[in-house]
């Protein structure tokens, strides 16, 4: 099985108002095992249908789009293509559509012609003849215009427009943040600040270098997260995101501008220092747990811990060949982390430099040695070996051809299976 799925089942991320912001913390659910949930929105009871109103024109038009691009950043990173939903429309009128495209530009256009869209109005499907989804400056646009079977035709004009002042600014700020790297499985940089109160949790689409951002940079793990006594509050929709990343001295400065869609303008400052080298420790581990993931996505992953516990290394370089030089930056930050429990209580932290040398010996014995700066400014020198045997020595230690394996995926509650990117449901017939 693919350590893509193995690890998507080992991972709860459920996009829901108490799950969502901890997606940054998911270390411990990983561990765990937890159960994965691929929920799709709920979808609001569609108005009585109107009378058949034989060939004439309806137009629809309202400031009331939801989109949901959850299922885009799962579908993208995982099967190769996208899919969300749109829902929006009038009191006589619900309008749903589930737009698909085959890279991250969303903002695109579809026609049933293509497969691209489906949608539907009162809950009958419509024959679409034009749809565009826009990122205006105002906002977002959907517009598409569609006939049913009884020849109407349905003019679409759903936007989600910002007013032109917030009702109220809120700032935050916060004097430290991890940066995780989880473009390989999820396609996004995570930055998260936290403390008791709230917590701001940015998915970057491309490396936090010094620039200017606006939404379109960001997928939908975006959001904030409003603690008040046990109650949390996520708040992930928004009409504009305006972010300046400053680099400084000793690492980063984010500056954002979330304006939410309850007309809230979220002011956030982020400050992010660059780990040092406080103390140097020296960690020597036998008998260190080996995971062999190359023949799927050419990863392969290292545990290292202690006895107590205390510690525990896990490095997951995606490199085909097991006999490498490698540096943090050929770490996948998604399943990379050092855990250290401290009184009963876990911390994880990000790596930030580093360079180690893998090799294989003759008795398939895997062997690491060099060292990593961690994001508690430790610098850990180690020495990390498996048992005897390993590492396969009858399949050699050369880069291996990466196999297309089929998956099984759930959406709606249909199961379907994924092959060389297209999706066939459990008859075997190819629905995208």
């Amino acid at each position: 099985m693919k350590k893509i799925f193995s690890y998507l089942c080992a991972l709860t991320i459920v996009l829901s108002a108490s799950a969502a912001p901890r997606f940054g913390l998911t270390r411990e659910a990983k561990d765990a095992k937890a159960q994965v949930s691929l929920t799709a929105p709920v979808r609001k009871a569609a108005p009585k249908a109107p009378a058949k109103l034989n060939g004439e024109e309806i137009n629809i038009e309202a400031n009331n789009l939801a989109v949901d691009l959850s299922y885009f950043d799962l579908y993208l990173q995982y099967l190769g293509y996208g899919f969300f939903r749109i829902e929006g429309g009038t009191d006589e009128y619900a309008v749903s559509a589930e737009l698909y495209t085959a890279d991250e530009n969303y903002y695109t256009t579809y026609s049933t012609a293509d497969e691209s869209i489906e949608l539907s109005v009162n809950e009958t499907a419509l024959t679409v003849s034009s749809a565009e989804l826009r990122s205006t400056e105002k906002g977002d646009q959907f517009v598409a215009t569609a006939v049913d079977e009884e020849g109407n035709t349905y003019n679409i004009n759903l936007t989600l427009f910002a007013p032109d002042e917030p009702a109220q600014t809120i700032q935050l700020s916060y004097s430290s943040c991890e940066i995780n790297d989880y473009t390989s499985y999820y396609g996004f940089y995570y930055i998260t600040a936290q403390n008791e109160n709230d917590g701001v949790y940015l998915a970057l689409l491309s490396a936090p270098e010094a620039g200017t951002y606006s939404k379109a940079d960001f997928s939908a793990y975006t959001g904030i997260e409003l603690i008040a006594g046990t109650d949390t509050t996520w708040i992930s929709e928004f009409f504009s995101i305006d972010a300046t990343i400053t680099e400084t001295e000793t690492g980063k400065l984010f500056k954002v501008q979330l304006f939410a869609t309850d007309a809230t303008l979220y002011d956030v400052e982020i400050t992010y220092t660059k780990p040092v080298a406080d103390k140097t420790e020296t960690v020597v581990l036998d008998n260190v747990t080996f995971e062999d993931y190359r023949a799927d996505d050419g990863s392969w992953q290292v545990i290292a811990a202690p006895a107590d516990s205390s510690i525990v290394f896990s490095l997951n370089p995606y490199s085909e060949s097991l006999a490498a030089d490698l540096t943090v930056a050929d770490l996948d930050g998604t399943y990379s982390w050092l855990k250290i429990v401290e009184n009963e209580e876990a911390k994880y932290y990000t790596f930030a430099e580093g360079e180690f040398t893998a090799s294989v010996e003759a008795n398939g014995v895997l062997k690491l040695t060099g060292w990593i700066l961690a994001s508690n400014n430790v610098k850990y020198e180690f020495t990390f070996t498996t048992a005897e045997g390993a590492v396969d020595q009858s399949e050699g230690i050369e880069n291996v051809v990466l196999t297309e394996k089929a998956q099984k995926v759930v959406v709606d509650g249909a199961v379907y299976v994924i092959r060389d990117n297209k999706l066939f449901n459990v008859l075997g017939a190819q629905v995208r």
